[in-house]
């Protein structure tokens, strides 16, 4: 048996990932599907429109990490523009919960012990079924299950 260990970087990076990748395929209206590996709506067209995106400035990743993952969905989506804000953890939850009655993010990233509050108060949705099977056996259980 191997001693396969996950550094804190590996699982910040994989859940980082992950839920850029899930919110980034979830951000579309109702009428649409879209998926790391499907780039179009449910009626055939290419998703277009611009997204406006918060992240943590300081955690496991780097702004050029979020960089790639935006390159990498919009190489996929050119019709797509992902605008990128980075702020410090310490601002992060308030600037969402002040943010949020104007719709001003399209997308955020939160922190693990947010999201009962926050779907508490109707501040984000779930998107568990929009999620890849093949992510339930491709990504780390513990990762995948904090995302859900």
């Amino acid at each position: 048996m191997s001693d396969y260990r996950v550094s804190r970087r590996g699982l910040l990076l994989g859940v980082a990932g992950l839920g850029t990748a899930g919110i980034l395929a979830s951000c579309s209206s109702n009428t649409k599907t879209a998926t790391p590996s499907t780039t179009t709506t449910t009626t055939g067209a290419a998703l277009t429109g611009t997204l406006s995106a918060l992240f943590m400035k300081q955690a496991g990743y780097s702004e050029e990490h979020i960089g790639a993952m935006i390159a990498a969905f919009t190489a996929k989506n050119p019709g797509v523009t992902i605008k990128p804000e980075y702020v410090p953890y310490e601002a992060l939850h308030d600037k969402i919960v002040a943010a949020a009655p104007a719709g001003t993010y399209d997308l955020v990233f939160i922190d693990v012990i947010w999201p009962a509050e926050f779907a508490s108060k109707g501040l984000i949705a779930d998107i568990s079924n929009r999620i890849p099977s093949t992510w339930k056996t491709d990504v780390l259980g513990g990762a995948l299950n904090s995302a859900v």
